[in-house]
């Protein structure tokens, strides 16, 4: 269980501290917590109405949705800038690998939301506050390889999970192929 130690020591600092300023130190400390909670939230509808858009623009234009110029969302198809990652390579055959990247994703706890033959649409949370970042794929059986993108929904940095997620993803479907290459 968490201590609150930390934060009743601070609450009685500024409680000790003279009664005007305490009570507008509280004031602005709840009203700073409150507007950052609220920044870029997005309504549950507004959510799946963007990933609905985005899977129509991904069908239609065979691409993932560029990262936004904040620290919290890795992309494969992006090639400069921090925001870049590597694809995914293909092994064996477009099929199988698009499988084991199911089951990679899954094994990496990701809840996959929605599938096709060239698309994937998977969400992950947090283990302490639960917030949600999606995760989305793109087979490119052309090139061999499988564009992937990992990003925060709410919030500014998050201090490298969605890069560290695409790594364990990578990890574990490379995985999948090693062990049915050389046996269990």
């Amino acid at each position: 269980m968490l201590s609150m130690q930390p934060m009743e020591n601070f609450l009685l600092k500024i409680m000790s501290s003279s009664r005007n300023n305490s009570w507008l130190a509280l004031f602005l400390l709840f009203a700073g917590l409150l507007f950052l909670g609220s920044c870029n939230a997005q309504t549950p509808n507004q959510r799946n109405q963007s990933m609905n858009t985005e899977y129509d623009r991904v069908q239609a234009e065979g691409h993932l949705a560029p990262c936004p110029n904040t620290p919290n969302c890795v992309n494969s198809e992006q090639r400069l800038g921090k925001a870049s990652i590597a694809p995914l390579q293909l092994y064996g055959s477009p099929e199988i690998s698009w499988q084991n990247l199911q089951h990679a994703v899954q094994e990496e706890g990701g809840q996959i939301e929605s599938v096709s033959d060239t698309f994937l649409y998977a969400t992950f949370r947090s283990r302490i506050f639960r917030f949600v970042d999606d995760v989305t794929c793109s087979l490119d059986p052309e090139n061999k390889m499988i564009h992937i993108r990992s990003a925060s929904r709410i919030g500014y940095s998050d201090l490298g999970a969605n890069r560290r997620r695409v790594e364990k993803i990578r990890s574990s479907y490379k995985s999948l192929f090693d062990m049915s290459e050389h046996g269990p």
